[in-house]
């Protein structure tokens, strides 16, 4: 019997829900910070934290600007998206790139100063927020170069860091919930890492396969 998908289809589709589960997860986590009280979720174990004003700024230009990223991030991967409307696919393109590299990244740097887990928490977050920038500014210059191709790489790469915050808040929730033997500055230091590492190897591994083809 003829199968109705090929094996990169079906990767394809799975990965659609699979990544829309998980957005979805992480905006109802996000709406209620827009309330801006300082007794809401990941606020509550702040208290070390909480009281600097330019903490706050970073936390919350970092939280609000993470759906217009990651939901606009998504987008951008449709290839029917790209062909019926490549003048959105542009300005959405234009969008993702300013906020990461002017608010998203920044905030996420500054925050990670102040992380949780000692030294390697900070690091591993630090890292992350590096790493963020340098591979969206490379998707924005190769696109410049009309290089397609070293575009979609980047892209895929960027957005692997994009998806690591939604990695990061379940990581987090379930390694202390999981393993309340070990000491919580522990847990948070191994997710700061396991939250990223893992997403970059899976893409490159999709890089590698040429999931993301685009002609120059």
């Amino acid at each position: 019997m003829k199968s109705f998908f090929t094996r990169n289809q079906l990767f394809r589709w799975v990965s659609v829900f699979f990544i829309l589960g998980f957005i979805g997860l992480l905006i109802s986590t996000i709406i209620p910070y827009f309330s801006m009280r300082p007794d809401i979720g990941f606020l509550r174990v702040k208290f070390r934290v909480l009281p600097l004003w330019h903490w706050r700024w970073a936390f919350y230009l970092h939280v609000f600007s993470s759906i217009p990223v990651i939901l606009g991030g998504f987008i951008q991967f449709s290839m029917t998206f790209l062909k019926q409307f490549p003048v959105a696919h542009r300005r959405i393109g234009q969008l993702y790139v300013f906020l990461i590299l002017f608010i998203s990244a920044p905030s996420g740097f500054w925050m990670a100063l102040y992380a949780e887990g000692g030294f390697w928490g900070q690091l591993g977050l630090s890292i992350t927020a590096i790493l963020w920038v340098i591979f969206t500014a490379l998707s924005w210059i190769y696109v410049l170069r009309k290089d397609f191709n070293r575009h979609s790489d980047y892209m895929v790469r960027s957005y692997a860091l994009t998806l690591s915050a939604i990695v990061f808040r379940m990581g987090t929730y379930a390694g202390v919930a999981w393993f309340p033997m070990l000491d919580p500055d522990t847990v948070y230091a191994t997710i700061a890492w396991l939250s990223w590492i893992p997403n970059l190897i899976i893409a490159e591994i999709l890089i590698k396969q040429r999931f993301f083809i685009l002609k120059n």
